[in-house]
C-alpha cells in the first residue's frame, strides 16, 4: 500500500509519501496552491455538473455535448493535479506496482473532489 500525507499550511501543501513495498520513500515535497484556485476548480466543476444536469433533465441526448463536458472535467483534473502534486508525487504514483493508495490529507483539503482529479488513466481518490 502507498500511504500519502498531504498537510496544508497557509497556501503550502506539503507530502509525506511512504512506500510499504520498501521501494522508498518521499518526505517534505512541497506544493504552494492559493485557496482561490482550489475554490476556482471546484466552482468549475460545479459549472459543468450544472450544464450535463440541465440537458439530462430536459431529455435530450447530445452525445456531442455530453463528450465535451467529460472532455472538460479530464482537462480540469488533470491540471489540477500537475499543480497540485509535486513532480516526485507524481513520479511516485506512475510508477508504483502497489494496488492501493491512502490518502490522509488535511481536512482543509477535503473539499476537493479527489475522484476527478487524475493523470492519464489513473484516478487518484
Amino acid at each position: 500500500m502507498l500511504n500519502l500525507i498531504i498537510d496544508r499550511v497557509g497556501s503550502v501543501n506539503v507530502f509525506n509519501i511512504l512506500d510499504t513495498s520498501g521501494s522508498g520513500s518521499e518526505s517534505h515535497l512541497q506544493s504552494t496552491i492559493d485557496e482561490d484556485l482550489i475554490l476556482e476548480y471546484i466552482k468549475e466543476i460545479e459549472n459543468l455538473v450544472r450544464v450535463s444536469n440541465a440537458v439530462n433533465s430536459k431529455g435530450m441526448s447530445h452525445k456531442t455535448l455530453e463528450t465535451e463536458i467529460l472532455h472538460e472535467l479530464k482537462i480540469l483534473g488533470e491540471t489540477f493535479y500537475d499543480q497540485f502534486f509535486p513532480a516526485p508525487i507524481q513520479e511516485k504514483l506512475r510508477l508504483t506496482t502497489e494496488k492501493y493508495l491512502h490518502l490522509n490529507m488535511d481536512p482543509k483539503l477535503g473539499v476537493i473532489p479527489w475522484t476527478l482529479t487524475r493523470w492519464n488513466l489513473f484516478f487518484v481518490g
